[in-house]
């Protein structure tokens, strides 16, 4: 039991880098690989978006090719049916479960309902205090450092300027990325010294078409706007496409 708990969170760890970087990692673990066969695994996610959606497929395709039984269910930003989902999964007599929880807040709640299965947190992460060794973790990029490289880059861009106008276009509101990046970019730009002014700063939910719209009205104030900051490409080619049409 003991060999098998262990391969089964080696083989959670592999699919789940995979399911992060989700471009040509998959084949990776080698068409007909069953290292995973019998393994029950049961991924719920907070709303399927086209990112998140990609994950799942990513997911289920590593699945399958090591030999591992794979259920997901989409919790429609609904924690009741994420919890019933998880419920459904302890029923079903599940070894794992994914989890892209619906709030973070409520991570002592799906892991109550998870009762003896391991999780495997993933695209928002929960407060450390909640996470343990082989049994409750999470499998994701660094958001602090995406937020750093992104004053970083703004602040080579403009180191003749004393002042800098900034828009910040933000993620789903409380999601763990949305803070880390919002947070450590505003901490590379105030220690710059220089000053920084919000123009805008706002939750466009990772959307392309709510970051396009919120950005339209932002020119029709016409406040001068020297960069705009998005927490992911989606948003941003929301942004760029705004741009477009205006021939900026």
């Amino acid at each position: 039991m003991e060999v098998r708990v262990k391969k089964m969170w080696k083989m959670m760890t592999a699919m789940l880098v995979c399911m992060c970087m989700f471009t040509g990692c998959a084949g990776g673990a080698g068409d007909g690989d069953s290292s995973a066969k019998g393994v029950k695994m049961y991924l719920t996610v907070s709303s399927a978006d086209t990112f998140r959606q990609s994950l799942i497929d990513t997911a289920e395709k590593t699945a399958k090719e090591m030999g591992a039984e794979f259920t997901a269910s989409d919790a429609e930003g609904s924690l009741e049916k994420q919890l019933a989902q998880i419920k459904e999964a302890v029923d079903g007599g599940y070894d794992v479960i994914l989890c892209n929880p619906v709030d973070i807040d409520t991570t002592l709640q799906l892991k109550v309902a998870a009762g003896d299965i391991p999780m495997v947190f993933y695209n928002s992460c929960p407060d450390e205090e909640y996470l343990e060794e082989d049994k409750y973790v999470f499998v994701g990029s660094n958001e602090e450092d995406a937020g750093q490289y992104q004053g970083e880059y703004i602040l080579e861009q403009f180191s003749g300027k004393d002042t800098i106008n900034v828009a910040i276009f933000e993620g789903q509101k409380l999601h763990s990325a949305t803070v880390g990046r919002t947070d450590s970019l505003k901490a590379a730009l105030r220690a710059s010294g220089k000053t920084i002014n919000y123009v805008f700063d706002d939750y466009a939910d990772w959307d392309t078409e709510m970051a396009k719209q919120q950005f339209e009205t932002l020119l029709k104030t016409g406040q001068e706007i020297d960069v705009v900051a998005c927490n992911n490409d989606a948003m941003a080619l929301g942004v760029i496409q705004a741009c477009e049409e205006k021939g900026i």
